[in-house]
């Protein structure tokens, strides 16, 4: 470090930090809904592992929101995480499924590919459900709510809350 020069130094809140995490991580759930929107196997997973890391966020840094906001942000994360979780199960037994079929008898073969068939139909059913909720008004709210806990947050500290 230079002589006469002071290391930049931004103090935070806990909840100030909380409030940026949140933001980070709703950044990236976000990010991956037009890939999970056309199906792509990798939006959904990366858009379930944002989630599990957004869950962790709001148990770690509760203290800083409302707790009728975090039960609002859980429910809506909850219930993403399932549709997700019902078309990412059915992905991974799909490419279960296929390294199997490779290395079995013909006869076989041909009932493994049935199976994938009825599987690859359920996973087209279960993603309607999740381009359902994607595209509809609880997906849109929990995206303006993850947008409001700052706004809450600043709320709660210009009433002097404690945060």
């Amino acid at each position: 470090m230079e002589s006469g020069s002071e290391p930049c130094m931004t103090v935070q809140t806990v909840g100030e930090f909380a409030g940026k995490i949140i933001r980070e991580l709703h950044e990236a759930i976000i990010q991956h809904e037009e890939g999970v929107l056309r199906g792509d196997v990798e939006a959904i997973h990366n858009m379930r592992v944002g989630i599990r890391r957004m869950r962790v966020a709001l148990s770690n840094f509760s203290a800083c929101m409302s707790k009728a906001d975090k039960a609002r942000l859980e429910l809506s994360l909850k219930k993403l995480a399932e549709s997700l979780g019902r078309v990412r199960d059915l992905d991974i037994l799909i490419t279960s499924l296929r390294s199997k079929n490779r290395k079995i008898t013909i006869d076989d073969n041909h009932a493994v590919s049935g199976l994938i068939k009825r599987v690859r139909a359920r996973r087209r059913r279960s993603m309607t459900t999740l381009v359902s909720f994607i595209r509809g008004p609880e997906f849109a709210a929990m995206k303006m709510e993850f947008i409001g806990c700052e706004e809450s947050h600043d709320k709660q500290e210009s009433n002097g809350e404690t945060v």
